[in-house]
Parts: C-alpha cells; sequence; structure tokens
C-alpha cells in the first residue's frame, strides 16, 4: 500500500527509500504495488517480480479499505503491508503496517482534538487486525505496548536511516551554489523543522538570541511554513529577524550541502520517535544539538551534545560550547559519522523483508 509514497513528510520519505531497496534485496517474492498517484507506474517496471497498479479512488478511507482488500483477493495476495498505521480492516489476507511514532498519544495537546478522536478510535481496531507491526524505534514500540496494550511478541523495531545522499559535501562549487541560490551566511547554526509546537522551534529562537554576540552569525530555519514563527514571537523589523533566514522547502539533493556549510545542526524537539534530520545531520559531518528526550538518545547513541529540549540556558550553553570550542566540533562530527554508519536502508529493508516472510509463513 503506497498510497503515501508521494508525500513530502516522514512517510512519503520512508516509502520512497524502503521500496528500492527491498526489491533489491528480495528477488523471490512477488510484489504488487499499489499506487494512489498514477506519475509513479512503471517506476519499479525494471523489476521482473513487480507489478504497479494505480488505484483510483476518490478518498483515502475507499482506497484502504475498498479498494485494497478487492485488489488483494484479485490478485491472491498473501500479505498487504502498509507503510503508513492503518490495514484493511475486512480484509482476510495478513497484514503488517508500519509506525512512524506515538505523539499523538503521548503529547495530544499538539493535534487537532478531531486528529486526536479519530486515531484514539481508530487505531486500536487497526493494531488488533494487523497480524504484526513494524515501529520505528524501541520508544515508539514502548509506547504502544504500554499506551495501547499492543502484545510484545506483535510489534518488532526496525530503526530507518538518512538516504544514501547524505554525506560530507566537500566540492567548492557544490558548496558555493547551494549558499548562493539560498543566501546563506558565511556562519551559522541549522535547523530543518517545520510549523509545529512539537518542534519547539520558539525555544531555539531564545537560545539563538542569547548567545554572545561574536558567535551570533546566523540561525537558518528550514521547513514549511516556518517563517510563521517570526509573526508569532513578534520579531518582524527587528535586529533579531535579520538574523534568521527561512528558506522554505530545500530540495532533498540540495540539503546535504546545507548541512555541511552549517557550523552546527540544533534540534530541541519536544518528543521525536526517531528523528531522521539527526540522522541527515550525522552523516554530513555536522555537529549536533538536540533533545535529551523521547527517541533522540537512541537514535544519536552518544554523538551529539543532549539537553532538556524547553531549558533555553541550556540549550545555549550547549550551543556556545560548540560553536566557541574547535576540538568539540570535530569530535561531534567524527562521533556523527561513525553512528550514522549505524543506520542503512539496505538493512532496514533486510529486516522487514524477514518480517514479511516470518508473517506470511
Amino acid at each position: 500500500m503506497l498510497r503515501s509514497i508521494d508525500e513530502d513528510k516522514g512517510t512519503g520519505i520512508y516509502s520512497r527509500n524502503l521500496i528500492p531497496r527491498l526489491l533489491e534485496v528480495d528477488h523471490e517474492t512477488e510484489y504488487v504495488l499499489m499506487y494512489r498517484s498514477p506519475r509513479f507506474v512503471g517506476h519499479f517496471a525494471s523489476y521482473p517480480n513487480v507489478t504497479e497498479i494505480h488505484l483510483n479512488l476518490p478518498t483515502k478511507p475507499l482506497w484502504d479499505q475498498v479498494g485494497v482488500p478487492w485488489l488483494a483477493r484479485r490478485y491472491g495476495l498473501d500479505l498487504i503491508f502498509n507503510t503508513k498505521a492503518t490495514v484493511p480492516l475486512s480484509t482476510t489476507t495478513r497484514t503488517v503496517m508500519m509506525l512512524h511514532g506515538s505523539m499523538p498519544f503521548v503529547h495530544p495537546e499538539f493535534f487537532h482534538p478531531l486528529d486526536v478522536a479519530y486515531l484514539r478510535r481508530m487505531m486500536p481496531l487497526y493494531l488488533r487486525k494487523a497480524t504484526h507491526v513494524i515501529s520505528n524505534s524501541r520508544l515508539t514500540t514502548h509506547d504502544f505496548v504500554t499506551l495501547l496494550g499492543v502484545p510484545c511478541e506483535k510489534v518488532t523495531t526496525i530503526h530507518l536511516a538518512a538516504d544514501d545522499q547524505f554525506r560530507p559535501i566537500t566540492d567548492p562549487e557544490a558548496l558555493a551554489r547551494v549558499r548562493a541560490k539560498y543566501r546563506l551566511p558565511e556562519h551559522f547554526i541549522l535547523s530543518v523543522t517545520k510549523y509545529f509546537p512539537g518542534k519547539n522551534v520558539p525555544t531555539l529562537i531564545r537560545a539563538y538570541a542569547a548567545l554572545p554576540s561574536s558567535l551570533r552569525r546566523g540561525l537558518v530555519l528550514i521547513g514549511p511554513r516556518v517563517s510563521r514563527y517570526l509573526d508569532e514571537m513578534e520579531l518582524r523589523g527587528t535586529a533579531l529577524e535579520r538574523e534568521i533566514l527561512t528558506p522554505g522547502w530545500v530540495n532533498q539533493d540540495e540539503l546535504p550541502a546545507v548541512y555541511s556549510l552549517a557550523q552546527l545542526f540544533a534540534f530541541p524537539s519536544r518528543y521525536e520517535e526517531f528523528g531522521i534530520p539527526n540522522i541527515e545531520a550525522m552523516s554530513c559531518g555536522c555537529p549536533v544539538v538536540s533533545s535529551n528526550t523521547a527517541g533522540i538518545p537512541e537514535v544519536t547513541g552518544g554523538a551529539a551534545l543532549l539537553v532538556p529540549p524547553l531549558d533555553v540556558e541550556a540549550l545555549t550553553d550547549a550551543m556556545t560550547r560548540v560553536l566557541s570550542d574547535g576540538e568539540l566540533r570535530c569530535s561531534l562530527r567524527q562521533r556523527g559519522l561513525d553512528r550514522a554508519r549505524d543506520f542503512d536502508w539496505r538493512t532496514t529493508a533486510v529486516r522487514t523483508a524477514e518480517v514479511f516472510q516470518q508473517v506470511a509463513a
């Protein structure tokens, strides 16, 4: 079920990275790839064990709950896998679904009440119906086991990874091109985030404002709608606004250069189940300052400076240490590169294929 493969956010990134690796490591299984968007049909036509289908239905519930079970019967499928956290409730075919996080249950205040009400009603049904469940971190597994009562043996934790393109960029021309395109300052702190309360961007802005003036050379906030924070914090027309750059969405193939140009990556998220931006930054050799909560310690594994996400003073202090201590920056850079090697999409695909085989058997 690849209804979300064209999304820019987490589920789409997961789908676009996992599927080609699955097809590379698993030549024995016959895959029927179902898309809601017709533009992906033919994307994997070179694989002899792949059939691609555009399932054209007007709504997501019809697509999930009517179209997919119908195709499963038509093609005699042994297993339905959804890269998102739903499964067809009426199917007799075995099912596996992917859990990308538990935040709506842990921090419901971050979400619209109707969305929370829907998830609280439907997620237990999906979890009971699913033959097996994959989660993106030990934290996510723990949350669903403790909060929703999912049996431990029904969940397999499989970590995600950064895309292969995330690596240190050293080509001066490539770096200069990206710097000029996005008007990046010579020295800057980077955060790849979005307009969402859980990302805790106001705390980062306050911590940046508290830096010594000699270290406050620029804050670059990449992500959709993050410029709205400048309005909410009443920074328009202030001196601080001139130091904060919000280029919006940056192409994935240009992000490695941005990470490589940054002095440090700051990510004080209040609740991150996995946090791919941390892995992306480490993969590019960018020192990381992040939160000491949720799944971030599990993922960064001692390769980042971690602080309480709402502690402005602690975040300011950590960023000051990194910016003023070249030896610490080099240490974090190397530790990050080493830690990032523990995550790769091929391993994710191998372990996912193993789950498929066990469930189908």
